[in-house]
């Protein structure tokens, strides 16, 4: 059994290894990304994100989504699905998923930072 910090960082890291994007751009991507939500609001900062069409930020929305997923805060096949999910769902369950994306953001900006990234 292991504690759900230990689940983030297991995830980040094996997702980490296998991106394949610009190293120094992610970084910038997901070390802003957390002020972005808390500022903006959550699916605000993952559509403007997801607007800008850049492989770095929309990494970083990718790997949001599947950890949602693997957590079942949603159930999305791909990102326009995931914005769907988010604006349909009721605050406490928005909430709840902003705030685990939060704690799974900090485990990935760690190791990104630490280079990490499996090459």
């Amino acid at each position: 059994m292991r504690t759900l910090a230990q689940e983030r960082s297991r995830f980040a890291l094996q997702k980490l290894a296998q991106l394949g994007v610009s190293e120094e751009d992610f970084i910038r991507e997901v070390t802003g990304l957390p002020s972005l939500v808390l500022q903006n609001g959550f699916g605000q900062a993952l559509a403007f994100n997801l607007s800008k069409d850049v492989k770095e930020k929309t990494a970083v929305v990718n790997l949001v989504r599947e950890w949602l997923h693997e957590r079942r805060h949603v159930r999305a096949a791909n990102n326009r699905q995931f914005m769907e999910s988010l604006s349909q769902m009721e605050v406490g369950r928005y909430l709840a998923a902003q705030r685990e994306a939060l704690e799974f953001l900090n485990w990935v900006k760690r190791y990104a930072n630490a280079r990490l990234f499996g090459r």
